[in-house]
């Protein structure tokens, strides 16, 4: 651990400063309680699976990476918690043995498993903050529940968990000790503090303060109603099959954009029919994973990135698919420069804590991992690390796409 740490005196807590995408997460959980925001993959894990070394392999994992068994201490008078790493707490992978039931039993019981694990609360002060299951549904077939709380991981950092189990369980199958020492968080959470107080960023914040207009943040729909207080995310799916996903993707390569700004395009042109109005912008999702060694990180990088899309009367789709791919290339470039705190935006909701109404998501289906005899693929993936009102989240996988439309039910 390289970063800078802090004391709080009276309880004699040293920690770390949160990240900036941990500070805003943790004011927008004082709201709703933090039930929402969480980050859980199911781990399809295929071939002759050693179960105590996969044990062994989860507990090397939690060993490597600090973030894995952090915990969060806020004394009375502190507006935000430290980050404090915690001793290692071991970590028991138990089977549930599902082999022999019917296929249909089997997808109640996964599911049965995926809403207890909901049910379970993070202990935020004392930990574990990764909770695990594990279910054996034939002798070569096992699923693993993999949960964090969002201030722990966005999506991006599931997928980054899939991988260092791989490679941890290859190295406890080989009794190998030399795996490549990983960078932790709390370094590289005073990293993102430090850019954004350094004088080198104002261009950038200059670039988003521009860009992040009250008045298109807190957007309404015509349909909408707010039943309740709170933040209950729903959402309902449907799936491109791949031979219409495929004439999507030669659509976009034919017009020099990605097919994930073409789909972005359609969304947000769509909310401006619903809307009514001439411009939306739209919460973009960008994993915040731009420098060298922040691929493979773990941890909360993730930000939603303002993104206004124009339509004027002699707009073609073309025009406007050309602008938003001039922005995303944009926000690429500027994306750890944006802070909601030096926006001057808000949306008055939420006890003054900002959120985009109307969000975008991209991702791809993540790769699979191989460790001697075992394949780890991850299965189901779900990650809720910022507030929305009404949400598009485009999976690709299989050349197929899963478009997931996701929504606040205390609003719809």
């Amino acid at each position: 651990m390289y970063g800078l740490g802090v004391e709080a005196r009276e309880e004699n807590i040293e920690g770390f400063r949160l990240s900036p995408q941990q500070a805003r997460l943790w004011l927008l959980q004082q709201g709703d309680q933090a039930a929402p925001y969480y980050s859980q993959c199911v781990v399809l894990v295929e071939g002759a699976l050693d179960e105590r070394l996969l044990e062994a392999a989860l507990n090397r994992v939690v060993e490597r990476h600090e973030i894995l068994r952090t915990t969060f201490r806020r004394l009375p008078a502190m507006t935000f918690p430290l980050q404090v790493i915690s001793e290692e707490k071991r970590i028991q992978a138990h089977a549930r043995d599902l082999n022999g039931r019917a296929v249909q039993t089997q997808e109640g019981l996964i599911e049965a498993l995926l809403d207890e694990a909901g049910q379970t609360p993070f202990d935020f002060e004392r930990g574990p903050i990764l909770q695990t299951a594990l279910a054996r549904l034939e002798p070569d077939r096992h699923l693993l529940l993999l949960r964090l709380p969002a201030l722990c991981s966005d999506a991006a950092g599931l997928e980054n968990l899939a991988r260092e189990l791989s490679l941890c369980y290859a190295a406890c199958l080989n009794g190998d000790e030399s795996l490549e020492e990983p960078a932790q968080y709390a370094d590289l959470a005073e990293w993102q503090n430090e850019l954004l107080e350094s004088a080198e960023t104002k261009t950038g914040q200059d670039y988003w303060r521009e860009r992040t207009r009250a008045e298109l943040i807190a957007a309404k729909l015509p349909f909408e109603k707010r039943r309740a207080d709170g933040f209950t995310p729903r959402s309902l799916s449907i799936v491109i099959e791949p031979d219409l996903a495929a004439k999507i993707e030669s659509l976009a390569r034919g017009r020099g954009a990605s097919i994930k700004v073409l789909l972005q395009a359609c969304w947000q042109i769509l909310l401006c029919r619903l809307t009514g109005q001439p411009e939306t912008l739209a919460g973009v999702s960008f994993d915040g994973r731009n420098y060298d060694g922040l691929q493979g990180a773990l941890g909360l990088f993730e930000r939603y990135l303002p993104m206004v899309c124009s339509l004027e009367d002699e707009d073609t789709f073309v025009d406007v698919l050309g602008r938003l791919d001039q922005s995303a290339r944009e926000a690429q470039t500027w994306q750890e420069c944006f802070a909601w705190e030096r926006s001057d935006s808000s949306n008055g909701q939420l006890n003054d804590t900002p959120f985009f109404s109307l969000c975008y998501e991209f991702s791809e289906q993540p790769a699979i991992f191989r460790a001697g005899p075992v394949s780890f693929s991850i299965a189901h993936q779900y990650a809720c690390i910022d507030r929305f009102k009404l949400k598009l989240a485009v999976r690709r996988r299989k050349q197929a796409l899963t478009c997931a439309f996701c929504y606040d039910a205390s609003f719809f």
